[in-house]
């Protein structure tokens, strides 16, 4: 992963790193006791810290995101770290990731344009700032931006999958297949082109085949919102009003995540409910 490698990259991390053989290799030859090492790693974690403040901001963000999986608090401790004058790309593509989930799209767009600037090669930022002009409008401006990650990375799923997307906003859902469907080529286990190609079949009046995509979807994420609720969808056309309500229950109960950027929402998902139970039958988890 670029994020953890940049980190293990830093001096303080080498350092840390030569401290622990060194230390190790001193008390197995109980030339010192284990409490010299513990007490030199202090003092060089309280040297680095006052050296170099905002890399301590960005490494415990990516400790908080990548081991903790508390990304509430990785994304304060990234924002800590900007704030405190961090321009390193990689902590602005990921605080930029987090204002794009967050809904902060108008915030999104300047990290991840002024993460760009430093790491044009960055994917990730890049695919994520195709994903913040789909929420700005700016359709075209998302279409280069997934078109110059296929270009850095051809084999990447994550590329081809937001292609999909991106050419499905624009109404292309032919195009929105053909590059789903190689998104699912490469990674036939990533949730989200299963759940965008359920919803573009859907569209396109091929309900069966998107009924299997959507239920590979929710198998493989059953907290995402998206595949309950064009499974819901279907059923409803079906006129399976017990399982079209299930679903949209389901959709409805999972709606709020902390590191998935859905493309359904509150209302569209109370608007179906309301067709098969009435607003006042609505019940979800507390």
């Amino acid at each position: 992963m670029v994020l953890v490698r940049s980190r293990l990259g830093h001096w303080w991390s080498l350092g840390t790193g030569v401290v622990l053989v060194a230390g190790s290799v001193l008390v197995g030859l109980e030339i010192i006791r284990l409490y010299w090492v513990v007490a030199a790693l202090g003092v060089w974690a309280a040297v680095g810290y006052f050296l170099d403040r905002v890399f301590f901001y960005s490494l415990a963000g990516t400790v908080h995101e990548v081991l903790l999986r508390d990304l509430l608090k990785a994304s304060a401790w990234y924002r800590k770290a900007v704030d405190s004058g961090s321009s390193e790309p990689l902590t602005q593509a990921r605080l930029g990731h987090y204002s794009l989930v967050e809904g902060d799209h108008v915030e999104a767009m300047r990290l991840l344009e002024e993460a760009l600037m430093r790491a044009p090669r960055h994917v990730p930022a890049r695919l994520d700032l195709a994903l913040t002009y789909t929420k700005l409008g700016k359709q075209a401006e998302a279409l280069e931006q997934a078109g110059r990650a296929l270009a850095i990375r051809p084999s990447s799923y994550e590329a081809w999958a937001v292609l999909g997307m991106v050419r499905k906003l624009l109404g292309d859902l032919q195009g929105a297949r053909v590059a789903t469907a190689r998104a699912l080529e490469l990674n036939d286990d990533l949730a989200l082109a299963h759940s965008n190609m359920g919803e573009i079949l859907y569209l396109l009046g091929v309900h069966e085949e998107a009924k299997r995509h959507l239920q590979r979807a929710v198998t493989l994420a059953p907290d995402v919102p998206d595949g309950h609720y064009w499974l819901g969808a279907i059923y409803l056309d079906e006129n399976n009003i017990p399982r079209a309500r299930e679903e949209l229950v389901e959709a409805l109960n999972r709606h709020i995540q902390q590191d998935y950027l859905s493309n359904v929402t509150r209302q569209m998902i109370l608007e179906k409910l309301a067709q098969v139970s009435g607003p006042q039958s609505v019940r979800t988890k507390a």
